[in-house]
């Protein structure tokens, strides 16, 4: 019997702990489909550019390992003045933002450029930030191509999944490679780069 109920208690815990983190992705993926929305009726509203920003970095709190644990968006008031919406949303664990380029061309698509955080407030030079950028602009639409360079058949995304999930990256691996691993739950968020318009799907 004594058995058997650690076995119950072990088999128990890891159902409670699997229901948590999915409610957690789901929560995060709700939380990113929110604020995007928002950005968009900021930018029509106050006919100005707002940019969304995905956080690339070793985080020494989370294994010393690098992922997109974060993102931002910033109301830009011209080239160089950017002021923060809400602050920077770092991911709660065990939520990061795939770097398959399949599953999240939105953030390592040939055609979108990685941008270095070095100077970002909040970054260290041992963290090696980057980030993946895009802006809505002030008539509701992206400054997101049609369709992704490596793809022309896929669809602007950026997906949520757990940690646990995918892959540890070896280190020093640049963002992106990284095999692709499908899991069995994630939430993927969809833009579209004419009507700014976002969606989400899930298995």
């Amino acid at each position: 019997m004594m058995i058997l109920a650690v076995v119950y208690s072990a088999g128990h815990a890891l159902f409670v702990g699997g229901a948590l983190s999915s409610n957690r992705l789901a929560g995060e993926g709700d939380r990113l489909v929110a604020a995007l929305v928002e950005a968009r009726q900021r930018a029509v509203s106050r006919n100005l550019h707002v940019e969304v920003r995905f956080y690339h970095y070793l985080d020494p709190k989370r294994g010393n390992v690098s992922r997109f644990w974060a993102w931002e968006i910033l109301e830009m008031g011209d080239n160089t003045f950017y002021l923060t919406i809400g602050g920077r949303r770092i991911l709660d664990s065990p939520v990061i933002l795939s770097e398959a380029p399949e599953l999240s061309p939105l953030l390592l698509d040939s055609s979108r450029v990685l941008q270095d955080g070095l100077n970002l407030d909040g970054f260290s030079e041992e963290m090696n930030c980057k980030y993946a950028v895009f802006r809505f602009e002030p008539d509701g639409s992206t400054d997101l191509p049609a369709w992704p360079a490596d793809n022309e058949d896929e669809q602007w995304f950026v997906t949520l999944v757990r940690e646990t999930d995918v892959p540890v990256p070896e280190p020093g691996a640049a963002p992106g490679d990284q095999d692709l691993v499908v899991p069995a739950d994630f939430v993927a968020v969809q833009i579209d780069p004419l009507t700014g318009q976002v969606r989400t799907f899930r298995p």
